[in-house]
């Protein structure tokens, strides 16, 4: 079984037409199988559908602009989940890894609850922290190890001066450093990748490299990105976007999964707005500053997000049970390994829904 692909198998009984002996005898009986190849797809639908029970026929997914028939859906509920803790030593500053690592640790048992973790760390290149564990004890026990470290090297670098950000060549080779560790990792069903780096001054060039290289890699292989970046900077009350002015409402307008998955408002005029402890100022900025638009084209392409402040990942953990896995037919003669856009609705019921927007057949 390709780790891409599901096959299922349907024995077919056909009876065939024969003439009775004499005896008395039964008609012969044929059994046929025959091999359905299909292809999984993890989505986020809006929040007021996440739990309704959704049919296939709900779906519409376009790949290449052609429709896929949706031959199977359920809701991610209590099914385990594959995470991949990875920290980029070189991309990620020592402040970054510091918060980002201790904010993990904190939620050890929520993520082990959730699934299998696995931590990697990559200086010159990725090492194996801790091996796949459901066991919150050792998880938060590297995770903070991890955290001191970091605060050792921060505190030194504040008093030597701020280290000079990656070069854009730097970026590109550690994230084909990524792609190629993830290559070898445990495939199918939910799975996300927690990155953490921080962005670069890249100029809109190296920005589409990344979004035409990398990030549709990524999305293809069907792990969700949560890029974070996490810093001492809280969420401050009087930063909130209240909804009584025009800007406001505009701002804070209803967003995918109704904003409990972590992303900022969406931007949508006339329609009333979505109570949401993530309509805050720093949020959307979070999502507007160029230095994060290389975090943002790996989330994006892969349904996920960037996470800049701990109740954003407080929301995500929350959210992820409420996704959705649906399984579409594969072609009789796929293109193997060529990437094909993916678009996924729900016509029926209305709303967004954030899937991977690159697939490809294996």
């Amino acid at each position: 079984m390709s780790h891409l692909t599901g096959l299922r198998l349907f024995s077919a009984a056909l009876l065939v037409q024969a003439a009775l002996p004499a005896a008395g005898q039964p008609p012969g009986t044929v059994t046929e199988q025959i091999v359905v190849r299909e292809r999984e797809i993890l989505v986020d639908v809006p929040g007021r559908l996440e739990d309704n029970r959704l049919k296939p026929a709900d779906f519409q997914v376009l790949v290449n602009g052609r429709l896929r028939e949706v031959t199977r859906v359920e809701r991610v509920a209590d099914t385990p989940w594959t995470f991949l803790i990875y920290i980029d030593q070189t991309l990620a500053r020592p402040e970054t890894v510091f918060y980002s690592t201790l904010a993990l640790a904190d939620r050890a048992r929520d993520l082990t609850r959730l699934g299998t973790v696995e931590v990697a760390v990559a200086a010159s290149g990725p090492r194996v922290a801790l091996a796949p564990t459901r066991e919150p004890r050792s998880l938060r026990q590297t995770l903070a190890d991890l955290a001191g470290a970091a605060r050792v090297e921060r505190d030194r670098t504040e008093d030597h001066g701020r280290p000079a950000d990656p070069s854009p060549l730097q970026v590109q080779r550690h994230l084909e450093k990524l792609l190629a560790f993830m290559a070898s990792r445990p495939a199918g069903g939910p799975r996300a990748l927690f990155l953490v780096m921080d962005g670069a001054d890249l100029t809109p060039r190296q920005i589409e490299r990344i979004e035409r290289g990398q990030a549709r890699t990524l999305s293809a292989s069907g792990w969700t990105v949560l890029a974070l970046r996490l810093h001492k900077q809280k969420l401050d009350d009087k930063e909130a976007v209240v909804p009584q002015t025009e800007i406001g409402i505009l701002n804070q307008g209803a967003a995918y999964s109704d904003l409990h998955n972590g992303v900022p408002p969406l931007i949508l005029p006339g329609q009333p707005p979505s109570p949401t402890t993530l309509a805050f100022l720093p949020v959307i900025d979070l999502f507007l500053q160029p230095r994060n638009a290389s975090l943002r084209a790996l989330a994006q392409a892969t349904a996920g997000t960037v996470i800049g402040f701990e109740p954003q990942l407080d929301a995500m953990l929350g959210a992820l049970p409420h996704r959705w896995r649906i399984w579409i037919s594969e072609p009789d003669e796929p293109a193997a390994g060529k990437l094909q856009t993916l678009a996924v609705s729900l016509p029926r019921k209305g709303g967004l829904v954030r899937a991977p927007a690159w697939i490809s057949w294996r």
